[in-house]
C-alpha cells in the first residue's frame, strides 16, 4: 500500500505554515498563565493540556525535521521548549528516533511502555521521563549528551527561580506541566502501541479526539510516513483509508478492568515491585509484606489469628503473630526479595538465594521437602515438625519468597506460602 499511496507532496511546508506551527502553543500558554494569574487554578490546569499537547506536536515535528528548519535552528527550538515543558527534549529526541528505527524491538526504550497492562503502565508512567534522560546520557551521541546537559541545567535554573519566588501563577503552571510529563507516556506511547507488532501503531478516527490531540493520534500513519508533518496527517489518512481493507485499530479500543479484592492486592504488590525500589542492601529489595498478607489473603483463612500490624507499612519483612502470647502461639515472618529493582543484576538475586538456602540448611539440617509450584524455579520447605519452627523458600520469575514461623502445621505453612506466591504472580 505504501508504494501506491502518493505522499511526497505532503512533506514540504511553506514558510508561513512552518511559522504557524511554531506559534501554535503560544496562545494556549498565554491563556493558561492568565487564568492562573487570576487565581482560577482549575481552569488554568485545563488550559495547560492543549498547551502541552500542541507543544509536543511542535517538538515531534522538530525531531523529524519536518518544519524546514536548519539543524541549529531546530536545536535552539528544542532548547526553548525544554525550558517551557520542564525536561531535556534532546533526550526524548534520541530515544524517539531509535523508536522509529526499531519500533517495539529490543533496543526500543520508548516502546517498552506498550508491553504492560493499563495499571502497570500507569505506575511506570511517571518514571519514564527519568528513564529516557538516563538512557540518552548513557548511550546518546556526544552532541545529544551536550544538549541534554545544557537543557537540564537550564531547566533546573528556571525551576529554582520559579519556586524561590512568590509568583503562584508560574508555580501552578509548573506543577501542571510536571503532572503532564508524568502522564504523557500513557497517552503518547501505551495507548498507540499496545498489542501492536513492530512497525505498526494504533490511530483514531474520532474527530473530537483528533482535535484534542492536535493530530498526534494519527499514529499508524506517522509511523508509515514519519516525514509527513502533523499538519498534513489528515490528508495522508484519507489517502490510506481509501486503500485499506480493514478498519484502523483504535486507540480507545480496550477494556479497563477494575482491580478489586485479591486482584487489587496483587496490583499493589506488582506496583511496589515494578517501580524500581532502591536496594537497601546488596542483592536484596524487600516490599511491604504485611500489606500483602493481610490485604491479599483473607485473614480468617490463615492458620494463625493475625493481630493488626503495629504500623500500616513495614519496609522490609513483616512479623505476624496471634493476639495471645507470641512465645506459645503461632507466628510468622515473611520476606519478599526481588531482582526487579534498578541496578540489581541476575547474579545478585541468585547469590541471595544461595545464602538464604545455606542458612536454612544450617539451621534445620539437610532434611527438607521439595516444593513444585507454578512459575517457580526452586522451592523447598524445612522444619515445622510437631508445631515447631520452620522455613519455606520459593524462587522464580525474579522473586524470592521466604516464610519463617513457628507453632504451625507443615501443611498449613506450605498452603500459606502457595497462596502468597499465587498473589505475587498475578
Amino acid at each position: 500500500m505504501a508504494e501506491r499511496v502518493p505522499w511526497q507532496d505532503l512533506v514540504r511546508l511553506s514558510p508561513r505554515e512552518a511559522l504557524a506551527e511554531i506559534a501554535l502553543p503560544l496562545p494556549w500558554l498565554l491563556l493558561a498563565w492568565s487564568l492562573a494569574a487570576q487565581g482560577w487554578s482549575v481552569l488554568a490546569l485545563l488550559a495547560v493540556a492543549p498547551f502541552f499537547t500542541s507543544a509536543l506536536r511542535l517538538t515531534h515535528d522538530t525531531f523529524h525535521r519536518n518544519l524546514g528548519l536548519t539543524r541549529r535552528a531546530g536545536d535552539l527550538l528544542l532548547f526553548a521548549l525544554s525550558l517551557l515543558l520542564g525536561g531535556a527534549l534532546h533526550a526524548i529526541e534520541c530515544t524517539h528516533l531509535r523508536h522509529h528505527r526499531d519500533s517495539l524491538g529490543a533496543d526500543d526504550v520508548e516502546g517498552r511502555m506498550a508491553r504492560y497492562g493499563f495499571w502497570a503502565g500507569l505506575v511506570r508512567s511517571p518514571l519514564y521521563p527519568l528513564l529516557i534522560h538516563v538512557e540518552t546520557l548513557r548511550r546518546g551521541s556526544a552532541r545529544q549528551r551536550r544538549w541534554v546537559r545544557r537543557e537540564l541545567f537550564a531547566v533546573a535554573l528556571v525551576q529554582a527561580l520559579i519556586w524561590s519566588g512568590s509568583d503562584t501563577a508560574l508555580q501552578t503552571l509548573s506543577l501542571a506541566l510536571l503532572l503532564a510529563n508524568a502522564l504523557v507516556p500513557m497517552i503518547g506511547i501505551w495507548s498507540v502501541h499496545r498489542d501492536c507488532d513492530s512497525g505498526h501503531a494504533r490511530s483514531s478516527r474520532r474527530g473530537w479526539l483528533l482535535r484534542l490531540s492536535f493530530n498526534m493520534l494519527y499514529h499508524d500513519e506517522h509511523h508509515a510516513y514519519p516525514g509527513v508533518p502533523a499538519r498534513r496527517l489528515p490528508q495522508l489518512a484519507q489517502r490510506l483509508d481509501a486503500r485499506r481493507t480493514h478498519a484502523v485499530a483504535d486507540v480507545l479500543d480496550f477494556r479497563l478492568r477494575r482491580p478489586t479484592g485479591t486482584r487489587a492486592a496483587g496490583l499493589l504488590v506488582l506496583t511496589l515491585l515494578l517501580t524500581g525500589c532502591e536496594p537497601r542492601s546488596a542483592a536484596q529489595v524487600q516490599i511491604d509484606a504485611c500489606m500483602l498478607v493481610t490485604s491479599a489473603i483473607d485473614t480468617a483463612e490463615l492458620p494463625v489469628a493475625i493481630a493488626a500490624p503495629a504500623r500500616d507499612t513495614l519496609a522490609g519483612s513483616c512479623l505476624l503473630r496471634s493476639d495471645a502470647d507470641a512465645q506459645r502461639h503461632a507466628q510468622l515472618q515473611v520476606h519478599i526479595h526481588t531482582g526487579a529493582a534498578a541496578r540489581l543484576h541476575e547474579d545478585s538475586l541468585e547469590r541471595t538465594w544461595r545464602i538464604t538456602l545455606a542458612e536454612a540448611r544450617s539451621t534445620y539440617g539437610s532434611e527438607s521437602e521439595t516444593l513444585a509450584l507454578r512459575r517457580t524455579r526452586a522451592g523447598v520447605a524445612f522444619g515445622f515438625e510437631r508445631h515447631g519452627s520452620g522455613q519455606i523458600l520459593l524462587q522464580g520469575r525474579g522473586l524470592i519468597l521466604e516464610i519463617s514461623g513457628r507453632g504451625m502445621e507443615r501443611s498449613d505453612a506450605i498452603a500459606l506460602a502457595e497462596r502468597i506466591w499465587r498473589v505475587l504472580q498475578r
